[in-house]
């Protein structure tokens, strides 16, 4: 018994020096935010609600002996787990993710927008038609991304198991050259069931330029539903940013939307604006939305304004 005990703590010795060596540092972070989001009375969709940061985050990271790194993701949000992912970045080999609720962002995400802001982007307003649903899926995603030596060229590609059969899958291309002020992408998704039976495929091109304070971009975004061939979506964003100092931006932008479906094109208008003061960050939006759902006469204002604190 007492060789036993003697086995058994020994290993447990070896096992702690074994940890010891790859030991990860852990990180615990909890962001202190608080918004403000208004619709106009006067117009069909008025509400308004005060928000704040409820989410909790925590990252463990470690090198591996051969220098890749490995990291491990989780978010309680509103008591909820909510995003996990677990990622490897393997360097000139690329970098791998699996993620629920967190996907990699390598394929159809990373070219879905280039539209400049100083706020939330364009699309996240409410634009209900929009051409764009989210690549492979959050739930098992799969994802690999490798960039090209120094070229600036990024490729990617994701795919999720669907539950109930079939899978989903996205990929994107990208090329950025800081030194010119340029950024170009592609991306395309074929969404589930692609089992034979056909799936919704999507669509992404976009380009953005940087000269001085100013940046313009756009996006022109598709949805194509195979089930259904004449309740297609075209989806066009642009926008211009404007960087008065290191603390002020501004910026315009607008979205718009066109269904087979729907009888008049949805568009947003934005007008935003950020500023920085210090561990304190304030911004907001004035947004107008017409025709909603392609209705006509069916408008709405927002009113958006957040105050953020950096820890």
């Amino acid at each position: 018994m007492n060789k036993l005990k003697k086995v058994g703590l020994t290993a447990l010795a070896g096992s702690m020096v074994a940890t010891a060596a790859t030991a990860a540092d852990v990180t615990v972070g909890a962001g202190w935010s608080l918004s403000y989001t208004g619709g106009d009375s006067d117009e069909q969709h008025g509400t308004a609600s005060w928000t704040m940061g409820d989410s909790v985050t925590f990252t463990t990271t470690g090198e591996l002996d051969n220098g890749w790194t490995a990291t491990a993701y989780y978010e309680i949000d509103d008591d909820t787990m909510d995003d996990q992912k677990l990622t490897l970045n393997m360097g000139d080999m690329g970098t791998v993710v699996f993620g629920d609720g967190a996907a990699g962002g390598f394929g159809i995400d990373n070219v879905k927008n280039f539209v400049p802001t100083a706020d939330s982007p364009i699309f996240s307003m409410g634009l209900t038609m929009l051409a764009y649903t989210g690549g492979a899926g959050d739930t098992g995603n799969l994802a690999y991304q490798l960039a090209v030596g120094d070229t600036g060229l990024t490729v990617g590609a994701e795919q999720e198991v669907a539950a109930a059969g079939g899978y989903s899958r996205s990929m994107s291309i990208r090329y950025d050259n800081a030194d010119a002020g340029f950024s170009f992408g592609f991306g395309t998704s074929e969404l589930e069931p692609d089992n034979g039976s056909g799936g919704d495929t999507e669509t992404a091109v976009g380009a953005s330029y940087t000269m001085g304070g100013f940046k313009i971009g756009g996006n022109h975004n598709e949805t194509d539903y195979g089930s259904t061939a004449t309740n297609d979506i075209d989806n066009q964003h642009y926008g211009v940013s404007y960087a008065v100092n290191d603390d002020l931006t501004i910026s315009y932008g607008v979205g718009n939307n066109s269904a087979d479906t729907a009888a008049n094109d949805e568009e947003v208008v934005q007008m935003a604006a950020s500023y920085s003061m210090g561990s304190i960050s304030f911004g907001g939006y004035i947004g107008k939305q017409s025709s909603v759902a392609g209705t006509a006469g069916d408008d709405d204002i927002t009113k958006h304004i957040s105050m953020s604190v950096a820890f």
